[in-house]
C-alpha cells in the first residue's frame, strides 16, 4: 500500500539540490547584468524640491 502524500506536498523534487552556479546553465554575463539591473531599480530615487 502507498503512502499518502503530506498535505504540504505538491509531488515535486526538492528545491535545494542544485550544486552549481546560480545562474544555472545559462550565460553568466545576462544573470549578472540582470542581478545588477534588478539592484538598480529596487533602490528609492532620492526626490529633491526646488
Amino acid at each position: 500500500m502507498t503512502r499518502r502524500p503530506k498535505r504540504n506536498d505538491n509531488g515535486g523534487p526538492p528545491l535545494d539540490d542544485y550544486e552549481g552556479p546560480p545562474w544555472g546553465k545559462c550565460d553568466a554575463y545576462i544573470f549578472l547584468a540582470w542581478q545588477a539591473a534588478h539592484a538598480k531599480a529596487g533602490k528609492r530615487q532620492a526626490v529633491t524640491s526646488f
